[in-house]
């Protein structure tokens, strides 16, 4: 892992203020000081239409609704456990940032289930096409609970727009 690229591409780069400082122990999570591992993953494989088929798809709606759903629990839980931790300083980290982080599973058998070879050109793009929409509905479910909740504490839109993402 090389931090240095961690620190400079992420959605709070533009923020001087925000230092990744910590990994969890299998470091799919970075954060700043006091921040919490709050992490849910979206299985692939299940998005999948048509397994084992020459027909076999992704359910691109699917994805982007339980894109939503997942970005909404796990804000969620940012509030279910605000009295539950253990320092100010934690509670403090979540009024500032609120940092979720939403990852995927089960990326080898969704390519299995729609006959793709794991790191094949097609496979490359389809990965990189499942991770954007998910980034991209990530971002406009955020941005609605910003409308809905008020945004993050430190929030500054001239700030985010120098992030490198």
């Amino acid at each position: 892992i090389f931090i240095d690229r961690v620190r400079d591409y992420n959605l709070l780069s533009g923020y001087e203020d925000y230092k990744i400082e910590n990994s969890n122990p299998c470091a799919e999570f970075f954060g700043n000081a006091y921040n919490s591992c709050n992490l849910g993953s979206i299985n692939l494989y299940h998005l999948v239409i048509d397994k084992f088929t020459p027909n076999a798809r992704i359910d691109w709606k699917k994805l982007q609704e339980i894109t939503d759903t997942a970005v909404r629990a796990l804000d969620e839980i940012l509030d279910y456990g605000y009295e539950l931790q253990p320092l100010d300083e934690n509670r403090k980290c979540i009024d500032d940032w609120r940092a979720i982080g939403l990852g995927i599973m089960g990326l080898a058998d969704m390519f299995v289930a729609m006959g793709l070879r794991y790191g094949s050109d097609e496979s490359i793009c389809l990965a990189e096409a499942v991770v954007h929409s998910i980034m991209e509905e990530a971002l406009r479910t955020s941005c609605q609970l910003a409308k809905e909740k008020g945004a993050f504490g430190k929030f500054d839109w001239e700030k985010t727009k120098k992030s490198k993402i």
